[in-house]
């Protein structure tokens, strides 16, 4: 692999230099930031750079992301961990939104805020959202006050979990911009037996919160919202009767007014941050792999979903891909879900 380091103009620094890459570690994910880090011969040019792209030895890229601050270890190596790209979309913007049908309408109208708010023209961003324009807008809608978001925190991230979606970052610079894509988790469907990867004392998923529910106090009158359930498929439903997972484990979001008119208003503001807590609980599972076992796994990207099944003829449940592990020695590892490590098989 070797390096190279840009300014915040997409040029080049010390001229030009590629510069080879001894260790490196890359872990992407579908809904967090990516995690990268690598050791290259030194970059000595007096400047921080902005951006550094790696690419394979035939000079296509693998990977670009906000360089930080190179520094120089002991033996005259530069030693680097990046940011993720996506890691500008951590700030603030003053939102309003409107009624949107699509998700990729919702997300176009929050990013081109974004664009004018925090971008202000420093970098040149395209976003495609071209395999949201199917998703129509369902439980999970944002209230139409005006408000203060992270643009991240608050919005990418639950809506990309609740409607299945996962986004990835690139640097192109021949065009000299950054490009965003957000796109379906659930394109393609693999299975995963764990058997056939020794995965025996997996430990099944047992969820602190199953029911969430807003209650709106006026004045000591109580207006209840829908009451939405986690069941064991991961799903989301306000249908009770699928209720599936015991004992009930429930979280109440409360909201008091003296003014009538604020109720509506309060239950559609509890109904989001009710539906938020639930999305936390979603998938919080890992089950890693290596894909040296199976071939038809080294291709999977986070576009696939996996049916997991404890032993043969049983389905447990599906899962997307939540992170992509890979490193110097070509050791690729997948991690199924999106918990940290409880389930580990290195193979």
């Amino acid at each position: 692999m070797i390096v190279s380091f840009y300014d915040k103009d997409f040029v080049a620094l010390q001229n030009n230099a590629s510069l080879s890459v001894g260790k490196w570690e890359l872990r992407r994910k579908a809904v967090d930031y990516d995690d990268f880090s690598l050791t290259s011969e030194p970059f000595i040019q007096d400047v921080n750079p902005c951006f550094v792209i790696m690419k394979d030895d035939y000079g296509r890229y693998k990977y670009g992301a906000l360089a930080g601050i190179p520094q120089l270890n002991k033996d005259n190596q530069t030693e680097l961990v990046a940011s993720d790209l996506k890691t500008i979309f951590n700030n603030e913007i003053l939102f309003q939104f409107e009624i949107y049908s699509y998700l990729d309408e919702m997300l176009s109208a929050v990013l081109t805020a974004f664009n004018s708010q925090v971008m202000q023209g420093s970098f040149t961003l395209e976003i495609d959202l071209t395999d949201l324009s199917t998703i129509e807008m369902s439980d999970l809608i944002p209230t139409t006050n005006l408000e203060v978001y992270n643009v991240f925190d608050d919005i990418l991230v639950p809506y990309m979990k609740y409607y299945n979606c996962y986004m990835t970052s690139q640097i192109d610079e021949t065009n000299k911009k950054l490009v965003f894509t957000i796109k379906r988790t659930n394109l393609y469907t693999l299975p995963l037996k764990l058997w056939e990867l020794d995965i025996k004392d997996y430990g099944k998923w047992i969820s602190s919160l199953n029911e969430s529910q807003c209650v709106v106090s006026l004045d000591g009158v109580l207006t209840y919202g829908t009451k939405f359930l986690l069941l064991s498929d991961s799903s989301i439903t306000n249908n009770t009767s699928l209720r599936d997972l015991y004992p009930i484990k429930k979280s109440v979001v409360f909201k008091e007014t003296s003014d009538s008119s604020e109720v509506a208003t309060l239950l559609n503001e509890g109904t989001v941050e009710v539906l938020e807590k639930l999305i936390e609980a979603r998938y919080n599972e890992s089950i890693e792999f290596s894909t040296n076992r199976i071939q038809s796994y080294e291709n999977a990207d986070f576009g696939t979903e996996f049916d997991v099944y404890v032993k043969r003829g049983t389905l447990y449940k599906t899962l997307p891909l939540g992170e992509i592990y890979e490193n110097q020695d070509e050791d690729k590892k997948l991690k199924v879900g999106y918990k940290s490590d409880d389930i580990v098989a290195y193979l």
